[in-house]
């Protein structure tokens, strides 16, 4: 009884190792593009690639389903997210609202705020550029509006802009495959966000990251239009 006892927990304990390492490498594909947007996630051809029973798969899968990443398909199985126009737009409409209220908050603060964690995002988003590696790039960029978020002092805050960034980010992964980013104005364009955290009033860098992240959506509207052959609706 007890070796039995004991090779079940063994046996547990290499599916959950199991589990997480199918979880993070399906992950990653999606979050760099690898697998676009509607791409089907067939579980036995995932077994076959990582050497695995069916359960680490469906409960990987399940995992990525709960993030919102994938979707679950009645009777069909999985398949990566795709988001229409709307939910694109809402996405980035959120995201100004969510930036906007970490920059409110940060204005408030008494104490001297500690931007390093930002310029730190800023160098690896310059040696990005200089490679001109476009997802080097992109996984900076949001790294550096994850670190304002964090600046705000606000767990709840950092949870729910990571939750929506998170899942459209393999959908603004496979964009800019489909059309590569211009990276010329990336640096400039975040030296302005954090010039304006650090010295600008409540209302000026407030106004800085809102019309950020409307230019941003602009050019993803015309990505959207390019690669589905028609500009979207609005």
């Amino acid at each position: 009884m007890a070796g039995g006892q004991a090779a079940g927990r063994t046996d547990r304990i290499l599916d959950t190792t199991v589990q997480r390492r199918i979880y993070a490498s399906v992950r990653a594909s999606i979050l760099d593009g690898t697998f676009p947007p509607g791409h089907r996630l067939i579980v036995a051809q995932l077994c076959d690639e990582y050497g695995s029973s069916q359960a680490p798969v469906r409960e990987a899968l399940r995992q990525l389903t709960d993030e919102g990443i994938i979707s679950s398909l009645p009777y069909r199985g999985w398949a990566v997210r795709s988001f229409s126009w709307n939910e694109i737009a809402e996405t980035y409409e959120l995201r100004e609202e969510l930036e906007a209220w970490a920059v409110r908050r940060i204005k408030r603060r008494e104490d001297t705020v500690d931007t390093s964690a930002c310029r730190a995002a800023l160098e690896q988003l310059s040696a990005a550029v200089a490679a001109k590696d476009g997802m080097a790039a992109l996984e900076a960029d949001l790294r550096f509006h994850e670190a304002v978020c964090e600046l705000a002092g606000s767990a709840l805050l950092v949870k729910t802009w990571h939750s929506v960034v998170m899942q459209f980010r393999g959908v603004r992964a496979f964009l800019s495959r489909k059309n590569p980013d211009d990276l010329s104005r990336l640096i400039p364009d975040h030296l302005t966000l954090l010039s304006a955290l650090e010295n600008g009033t409540a209302a000026e860098a407030e106004e800085e990251f809102r019309g950020h992240l409307t230019r941003a959506l602009q050019k993803i509207k015309i990505v959207v239009s390019k690669v589905d052959g028609e500009q979207p609706a609005t």
